[in-house]
């Protein structure tokens, strides 16, 4: 009697567990700075998440939380900014910083 109980409970830990878990990681970097591009969990959420690491200070910071839809993004260091390219007339933009780390953060709509 009590497995039946506890397999339902088990399972749902199984699925659950990798919610904390960096998926898909892409990494673009320079001297200064590394670029973080992932999603945490396909079950939970198609959210995306770009992260930026000073390697200096050694500091990580949040570029964005997005769901780009069906399409992808491209992330490029040019000098003194960070080029984001995605379907942007399709995208939900959750969280989209300025700038980080002294580099400004320019999105561009890929159907442009």
């Amino acid at each position: 009697m009590k497995l039946k109980i506890y397999i339902p409970l088990i399972i749902i830990m199984i699925l659950f567990s990798s919610c904390d878990e960096k998926l898909k990681i892409k990494v673009t970097e320079n001297k200064d700075i590394k670029i973080e591009r992932y999603t945490i969990s396909t079950i939970t959420s198609g959210h995306r998440f770009c992260d930026i690491t000073n390697k200096r200070w050694n500091k990580t910071e949040r570029i964005y939380e997005a769901d780009w839809g069906a399409g992808t993004d491209s992330l490029y260091i040019k000098n003194d900014s960070i080029l984001i390219k995605a379907d942007i007339e399709n995208a939900v933009i959750y969280d989209l910083a300025a700038i980080k780390f002294g580099y400004k953060i320019v999105l561009i709509d890929i159907e442009k």
